[in-house]
């Protein structure tokens, strides 16, 4: 083949895979579990209605803009749910328009870490090559993903649970990949693992590929969902991350495998068998 056909061949490559991601972000941002927590502001009290809808622990966090309310909120400005409770809190005060702001996120970091090996994610008698290992420069730079691993699954392939446990979070509705813009616009599953008070997130996901719901119970090598690209990445893979809950959210936690694997030795273009 000629050099100029060579070249035209590439050329016609590149054109393909830069069109075929010539998508937009989406329009409308997509939440892995929907709660129903409400405030309801009367004339002489505020109503504070808290609500977990999934099987581990909730942290919400209130603020507000109002020096009084702040006052108020001093004792109350991290409040702790237990899988699935729900709580009402009532606040006397004299309603001037002042609002209080609600955050959330995964988890107690009062209940203590029980660290133990974990099973590959994906299936038996299969073998992956590690594309991204802990502190990687492309994507492991921030807290919540220092410890991640990148293993190179193709569309299509299975992943499978690491440990018995609960799905807290399923987003399998984007489509689309890219730069680093397309960071909060990736599929995932996420699971929360009594024993070992951690949870872990199975990301890049396939459109719809998930095989779980938030609700169900996980057995440890259960298959829960369908590899893909989406979100922020240039290459298909999973991108496979162990959590752990902190006083301001969840960070990246190191692990090893029941397969004989220590995540920290676990380096770039290393082959796991399963």
């Amino acid at each position: 083949m000629s050099t100029r056909k060579n070249i035209w061949m590439c050329f016609y490559l590149v054109l393909t895979i830069l069109s075929c991601n010539q998508k937009s972000l989406p329009q409308k941002k997509a939440y892995s579990f929907y709660h129903n927590s409400k405030i309801e502001y009367l004339k002489d009290s505020v109503v504070i209605k808290l609500n977990n809808p999934i099987n581990a622990p909730l942290t919400y966090f209130l603020s507000t803009k109002s020096k009084t309310l702040k006052n108020i909120l001093k004792s109350l400005d991290t409040i702790t749910l237990r899988p699935l409770q729900d709580s009402i809190i009532v606040l006397n005060f004299k309603n001037n328009g002042d609002k209080i702001n609600l955050k959330n996120v995964l988890g107690n970091p009062s209940l203590q870490i029980n660290k133990y090996p974990i099973a590959l994610p994906f299936k038996n008698n299969s073998e992956y090559t590690i594309i991204q290992g802990y502190k990687g420069k492309f994507s492991h730079t921030r807290r919540y993903s220092y410890y991640a691993i990148d293993f190179n699954l193709k569309i299509g392939d299975t992943i499978c649970a690491s440990d018995n446990g609960y799905v807290v979070g399923v987003l399998d509705k984007y489509s689309g990949y890219g730069n680093r813009e397309w960071m909060d616009y990736a599929n995932f599953v996420t699971l929360y693992h009594p024993k070992s008070n951690l949870y872990t997130q199975y990301v890049h996901l396939k459109t719809n590929g998930s095989l779980v719901k938030v609700g169900d119970t996980v057995k440890i090598g259960q298959p829960i969902a369908i590899s893909g690209m989406t979100g922020f990445t240039t290459i298909p893979h999973l991108h496979f991350n162990v959590l752990k809950a902190t006083p301001t959210g969840l960070i990246s936690e190191k692990i090893s495998f029941i397969e004989g694997y220590k995540g920290v030795n676990l380096k770039k273009n290393d082959i796991v068998k399963k």
